[in-house]
């Protein structure tokens, strides 16, 4: 039996943000070490001096890819699209390629104004104090396939790994010199 990769929705339609958007994991780090993530529940996110910020808020934008791979219960093959694939949706497109750095740069700029729109001005975001990383070419990559951090069949494991996908993510990161502590928030955007 032959098997196909099936077209899921971050491909076309109002869904395409799929590919990015599955994780996106905002966290406030004040008072947090790296790599250990001890994230308390949320009733006592105020004793434990947890405080996000509504003014100015700076984001770290990750931006995270895996190991290659032709899984069939993955879409993609575990990196960003680069390239408009007409084969898919009679080539109907939205959130068109290349998934680079200034495409991720116009996502928080959207985010940042749907925020500030919302709370009538009560949200700000600092924007050029934020910062996708990396900043240029290819993006993280992690050791293993994008599968490994969520089975299909296991329904169970998923909020781990995820926690997992996180927490190697700020790693790679901070290995290369990027401190997650200098900003506000945290997010993923990974490839699907």
């Amino acid at each position: 039996m032959h098997q196909h990769k099936i077209p899921h929705g971050h491909r076309c339609g109002i869904f395409s943000t799929l590919s990015w958007w599955p994780l996106i994991l905002s966290v406030s780090w004040a008072g947090q070490a790296l790599p250990r993530l001890a994230i308390p529940p949320p009733a006592s996110h105020a004793s434990a001096g947890f405080a996000v910020p509504t003014d100015n808020i700076t984001i770290l934008a990750l931006r995270v890819a895996f190991a290659l791979d032709d899984n069939v219960s993955t879409t993609g093959d575990g990196h960003f699209l680069t390239t408009v694939e007409t084969a898919f949706c009679d080539g109907f497109l939205v959130d068109k390629p290349p998934h680079d750095v200034p495409y991720f740069e116009d996502q928080l700029l959207a985010v940042a104004n749907y925020f500030e729109q919302v709370s009538r001005g009560q949200v700000t975001f600092n924007l050029p104090g934020s910062l996708v990383y990396p900043p240029g070419g290819e993006p993280i990559v992690l050791d293993r396939p994008m599968a490994s951090y969520r089975p299909v069949a296991d329904d169970d494991s998923s909020d781990g790994l995820l926690v997992q996908l996180l927490a190697e993510s700020l790693a790679a990161a901070a290995n290369a010199g990027v401190d997650p502590m200098a900003y506000d928030m945290v997010v993923v955007f990974h490839a699907g």
